[in-house]
């Protein structure tokens, strides 16, 4: 299920990139610190012995409609 759910946001973010020449810095900036948040929240899990599947993926999906908000306005005013 997840290898779906990776290889659909890929063809997502592939397309908006080609359809607005780019992602540029400001997306790619956004992309990292999402990153360094969802390991944090799951070190944070682990210390404190509750760590979930479901709530990750969760974190995951919230992460991805953000991505494709973003992509949405890189989209609309190009």
């Amino acid at each position: 299920m997840e290898k779906w759910i990776a290889g659909i946001s890929e063809v997502i973010v592939t397309l908006i990139s080609y359809s607005v020449d780019g992602l540029g810095m400001v997306v790619t900036v956004l992309i990292g610190f999402m990153a360094i948040d969802y390991l944090t929240r799951i070190m944070g899990c682990i210390v404190n012995q509750n760590l979930n599947s479901r709530t990750g993926f969760n974190g995951i999906i919230r992460k991805i409609y953000y991505l494709m908000l973003v992509g949405s306005v890189y989209f609309f005013s190009s």
